[in-house]
């Protein structure tokens, strides 16, 4: 099921803080549409030993018009 805007809000800042950090392991980014500076998701890249993952969350509205795609 999609996460509450207010468990995306919490999560965002976990991820804001662990970036801040500069230590290895996971990072993440904000996704804004061309010329527009309001964020419709993040795309996180999650490091371990021998492989990574690339993962993407966004909000409804902005689902299927390819800003994943863009965002790789």
């Amino acid at each position: 099921p999609p996460l509450s805007l207010d468990a995306v809000d919490a999560q965002f800042d976990r991820v804001i803080a662990h970036n801040a950090r500069r230590i290895p392991g996971h990072r993440a980014w904000a996704i804004e549409p061309a010329g527009s500076t309001t964020a419709v998701g993040l795309i996180a890249l999650l490091r371990s030993d021998n492989h990574a993952d690339l993962g993407f969350m966004l909000v409804p509205a902005a689902q299927r018009r390819r800003y994943c795609t863009h965002a790789v």
